[in-house]
């Protein structure tokens, strides 16, 4: 356990590794002009997602995820993106919820931390963390490489997650150009800004959903 600076608060006496072994089935329907950039067309993506339990006390559950891209070109470099994207938690059978069975299984003592208020809180967050998703499950995140991007990687977790998005990009050069230069040698395929906003949302009471956003 690290503080925001990176100090270290406390180190786990018997830390866990676990290798997630995945699986997802899915249908992918791609009608634009390209594959790589698309200036014309749209795509919709729809898949189920499920991990393996690695005990008893892990939740049984799937995840489902819908995402729709449309791409309007814009004279004639310039394209004008939508993107819609919901990802829901299918409950099958929850896990472990008793809050001090939980933060039992952590074995993490606070009372040899450097700082034990500090390790404190940081346990009751991850504790809580743990319950919400053997209760109601975990949607894909928000924050990251591809959708709520001025945030962390999965800085968001829900049970429920709803995203919109919306970029313009303006291709400077679309040629294919070799270049060497100092540090990096490649293809230019293309060379573009982009301008983006995005909204999203994670809930685990998808009643709720939206309303902090």
């Amino acid at each position: 356990i690290r503080d925001h600076e990176g100090n270290l608060i406390k180190e786990i006496e018997e830390p866990k590794e676990y290798v997630n072994k995945n699986w997802f089935i899915g249908i992918n329907l791609d009608l634009t002009d390209d594959f790589q950039d698309p200036r014309n067309g749209f795509r919709f993506n729809y898949e189920v997602a499920k991990r393996p339990r690695k005990s008893q006390s892990e939740p049984d559950f799937h995840v489902e995820n819908m995402n729709l891209t449309a791409y309007l070109p814009m004279g004639n470099q310039s394209t004008w993106v939508f993107n819609y994207f919901v990802s829901d938690a299918i409950m099958k059978k929850e896990g472990e919820t008793d809050k001090q069975v939980i933060r039992n299984n952590e074995n993490i003592d606070c009372q040899t931390a450097n700082d034990t208020a500090e390790c404190e809180s940081s346990l009751e967050a991850l504790v809580e963390s743990r319950y919400a998703h053997n209760k109601y499950g975990t949607a894909s995140s928000l924050g990251g490489f591809s959708r709520l991007r001025s945030y962390g990687q999965a800085r968001f977790k829900g049970a429920h997650t709803r995203f919109y998005g919306t970029e313009f990009r303006y291709n400077i050069t679309d040629e294919n150009t070799a270049f060497d230069w100092l540090f990096v040698k490649d293809i230019r395929t293309v060379f573009q800004i982009a301008f983006f906003g995005e909204l999203g949302s994670v809930a685990d009471d998808r009643s709720t959903l939206m309303e902090n956003t």
